[in-house]
């Protein structure tokens, strides 16, 4: 009886499963379908997970016509600059933080847990004046220095700096390493997996942040691709058929969103799934 239970639990968590799949990839299938598909055939309309006729021409049109590559480039510069300044920050305050005897560590951690749970929406109209007054609106280095640094990397970092045997650092002391070679040459080794997690995180977080680019950014040069995406995805210009933005053109551009971002994850997911299930033990 208890076997039959077992079994039937087994099979609905299998079938919840594939829903949520399905719920989840069907939508990405749909977006890919359109987008390689021609533009007359996308202006009919209608749901279907495969191009009736394949073709680049939305692809063509997204970056010709429509001019997708500033915004792309905007975005990858502030997503490689970004998430490098990141990563350096909180993986150097968690350093620090880390070290045995250090005085205040504990208000130190309170307060950066402190600052995890204040929402962000609040801190938008205080970090506008701030960028108004530096004049960091419409600059890409504005987008760049948001969010440098949180507390959830700095703690994840920390959880793994707590897990490198301390002798290794103190023989390297007694030899004369200094704190910075210490640091580079045996604690960032032996914490690969934490640093891509808090990449993989950072950099999601960043190529998609959409609400700060439109509190910051009013320029159209200086756009993001998030910004350029809902542009073309609420355009409605129908007036002539040159101004007129496609379907597949729209989906061309959420593809082109979506590939970066997807290319990082594979690069790095065995790291990200080693980080992951070390960070929720050790913490």
């Amino acid at each position: 009886m208890m076997m039959k239970r077992s079994s039937y639990l087994q099979a609905g968590i299998v079938t919840m499963l594939i829903i949520l799949l399905l719920v989840l990839v069907i939508p990405i299938l749909s977006a890919f379908a359109v987008a390689f598909d021609s533009s007359k055939d996308s202006l009919k309309g209608g749901f279907m997970l495969f191009p009736r006729e394949f073709s680049l021409e939305g692809f063509v049109k997204l970056f010709k016509q429509v001019g997708f590559l500033r915004p792309f480039i905007n975005s990858t510069i502030i997503l490689v600059f970004g998430t490098f300044f990141h990563v350096v920050t909180c993986s150097l305050a968690a350093y620090v933080l880390a070290q045995k005897n250090l005085p205040g560590a504990k208000i130190i951690t309170i307060f950066i847990i402190a600052t995890m749970s204040v929402p962000q929406q609040i801190l938008m109209m205080p970090q506008y004046i701030l960028y108004k007054q530096f004049s960091l609106t419409n600059t890409l280095s504005g987008m760049i220095i948001y969010n440098m640094a949180a507390g959830f990397s700095i703690l994840l970092m920390k959880s793994y700096y707590m897990g490198v045997p301390k002798e290794m650092a103190e023989a390297a002391k007694m030899d004369g390493a200094s704190n910075l070679l210490i640091f580079k040459k045996i604690y960032l080794p032996m914490v690969k997996s934490g640093l891509a997690t808090i990449i993989i995180i950072d950099a999601v977080a960043r190529w998609n942040n959409y609400s700060a680019a439109v509190l910051f950014i009013t320029e159209p040069k200086k756009y993001t691709i998030q910004q350029a995406i809902k542009a073309i995805v609420a355009f409605d210009d129908a007036t002539s058929s040159s101004n007129l933005i496609t379907p597949n053109v729209q989906m061309a551009g959420v593809v082109v969103g979506m590939l970066p971002l997807v290319i990082l994850y594979f690069a790095l997911q065995k790291h990200f799934a080693k980080g992951l299930l070390a960070g929720a033990v050790k913490g």
